[in-house]
């Protein structure tokens, strides 16, 4: 049985699952299983999958479920591996990442899962943005043990709390089978930010080993669940963050959390307003001025009393006065 098992969820990926697949075969770490979860997709993807003569690779295929949590549980209990390598069909895998990976969390078996930096690429797969997580202070600051060079060990309460600010972690993760049973899994009611509610199950348990290398390119399309504004995507942040404020968490954490939670419900409430709903858009900016009093949302809130022609007036007049709102 191989070491490693890769899942890869996808849905209408043709486009992109191609190099995707090319760059997790020809890892350095060799040794491993890849098995493809077509969540019903409607284009070519079987098509693309089905070209490639790798008996390492595996594809299965289910109705739609509606996002990629149900795929990536299903890949989970088809895996033989001991590791899990979670990854996304649009993405692309550095060479040697899988390699590090593995050292790290065999030396380490205590760590819940270990991840890496990254790239963003546009959809022709230019760079648009080099190690990315080198801007992300609230990782940066983080609480951490350093192994080597360009790996270190993050507490696991460091860990939780900078993952109130973002989801840092991202694609590419490494973690046992152990872990994914002690956690629960994905979780299937959410159409997006499942892997954000794993990692804070994770993290809340669990110490979390970081390779401060380029592991992955990240792309960032359409077609990304990451580049939606709608309002269900939204939502389904907001209950990920509801559930960490149940948990005991100190002053700055919950401060944190809440103020995070703040900029959902006003998300949400733009999204209402787009769609002509000002009720429920007033509605959502009320709830974030109780959270947090911002004066773009206040802004916001009181546009939703006014006609559309008035409330454009008085953008007009702002914009001229250099007062900008995104309302």
């Amino acid at each position: 049985m191989p070491t490693v098992s890769v899942v890869v969820p996808t849905y209408n990926c043709s486009e992109y699952i191609g190099a995707c697949l090319d760059s997790i075969l020809n890892q350095t770490f060799a040794d491993l299983e890849i098995i493809v979860v077509d969540d019903g997709s409607t284009d070519d993807t079987k098509y693309v999958v089905s070209s490639f003569s790798d008996s390492r690779l595996t594809y299965l295929r289910q109705k739609n479920s509606g996002g990629p949590a149900r795929p990536r549980n299903i890949g989970v209990a088809r895996a033989t591996g001991d590791f899990i390598f979670a990854f996304d069909a649009d993405d692309i895998l550095m060479p040697e990442f899988i390699g590090h990976c593995v050292e790290l969390l065999t030396l380490h078996p205590e760590l819940g899962l270990v991840f890496g930096n990254f790239d963003r690429i546009d959809a022709a797969g230019k760079i648009t943005d080099s190690s990315c997580l080198d801007d992300y202070s609230f990782l940066q600051r983080c609480e951490s043990v350093a192994i080597s060079e360009t790996t270190r060990i993050i507490a696991s309460e460091a860990a939780y709390a900078a993952l109130l600010h973002g989801d840092y972690i991202g694609r590419g993760v490494l973690y046992s089978r152990e872990v994914f049973d002690a956690v629960g899994g994905y979780d299937e009611s959410l159409t997006n930010g499942q892997d954000r509610d794993f990692y804070f199950r994770v993290c809340s348990r669990y110490s979390v080993g970081y390779v401060n290398t380029i592991g992955h390119q990240f792309r960032s399309h359409g077609m990304s669940i990451s580049q939606r504004t709608d309002v269900g995507t939204a939502m389904n942040r907001m209950r990920i963050l509801e559930r960490q404020l149940v948990r005991d968490l100190g002053p700055r954490e919950r401060k944190i959390a809440v103020s995070q939670l703040a900029k959902l419900q006003y998300a949400v409430g733009r999204a209402y307003k787009k769609k002509g709903r000002r009720d429920l858009a007033r509605r959502y900016f009320r709830i974030s001025l109780a959270n947090s009093w911002e004066s773009v949302t206040l802004m916001s809130y009181a546009g939703t009393f006014l006609s559309e022609k008035i409330e454009m007036r008085i953008k007009s007049l702002c914009q001229r006065l250099g007062l900008g709102t995104n309302s």
